[in-house]
């Protein structure tokens, strides 16, 4: 039996933590395992901040289709936007993690923890729309 959550996000960074708390609701209804409940979270805070932030710009006219379903196995995680064309699991920065924090560069640590955290991920450009899909594992 699949379990889907769905949510339209506006383009405000503000509306990020509505999503969140919105998501972890449904995975407590499915009762979606702890450390499930959080790569879900980190991976989904990550993507959705990153499309809001640096996508759309402060576009606040930008939504985010964000689609959530839980197959029993795994949780699919499916964010569909209009921003422009960015694959960021091939166009986000390195992230230097040989480099102290202080003196590291921003950016691509976020990705490359959901990277980490994914059974798998990929990125389409579907006419006018991104797609990122990440299958995160269900179980501990």
């Amino acid at each position: 039996m699949q379990r889907t959550f769905e949510h339209k996000l506006p383009g405000r960074v503000d509306a990020i933590r509505v999503l969140l708390d919105s998501v972890e609701a449904w995975a407590q209804s499915v009762e979606l395992p702890a450390k499930a409940m959080f790569r879900l979270n980190l991976v989904l805070e990550e993507l959705a901040t990153n499309i809001v932030r640096h996508g759309y710009k402060g576009r606040e006219d930008g939504l985010v289709d964000v689609n959530v379903v839980d197959d029993g196995a795994a949780v699919i995680l499916t964010l569909r936007d209009r921003a422009a064309e960015f694959d960021p699991f091939k166009s986000a920065p390195q992230a230097d993690l040989d480099e102290p924090v202080r003196t590291r560069r921003v950016g691509g640590l976020g990705v490359h923890f959901v990277k980490q955290m994914a059974g798998s991920c990929s990125y389409r450009r579907d006419g006018d729309q991104n797609e990122i899909v990440v299958t995160l594992p269900r179980a501990g």
